[in-house]
């Protein structure tokens, strides 16, 4: 039975590291987005296409509201 749960959570274990898709008010889309820094001019994720900074008033207002909330921490 242990090994049984071990193999299910390292199996699951990439569905928790996945990213989001993150919008900006402009309609680009990165697909898996993650971010990886905050920055006083925005965020810096990485994504399926690389890696890209996005200003703070490039992201929608509940966007940047969350995530100025989480850089806060």
């Amino acid at each position: 039975m242990r090994r049984f749960t071990l193999v299910l959570l390292l199996l699951s274990w990439p569905r928790f590291i996945q990213g989001e898709d993150l919008q900006t008010n402009g309609g680009t889309v990165f697909t898996n987005a993650v971010v990886i820094r905050y920055e006083a001019e925005g965020i810096v994720v990485r994504h399926d296409g690389g890696t890209n900074r996005v200003a703070w008033k490039q992201l929608p207002a509940p966007t940047r509201q969350r995530f100025q909330a989480e850089a806060r921490k």
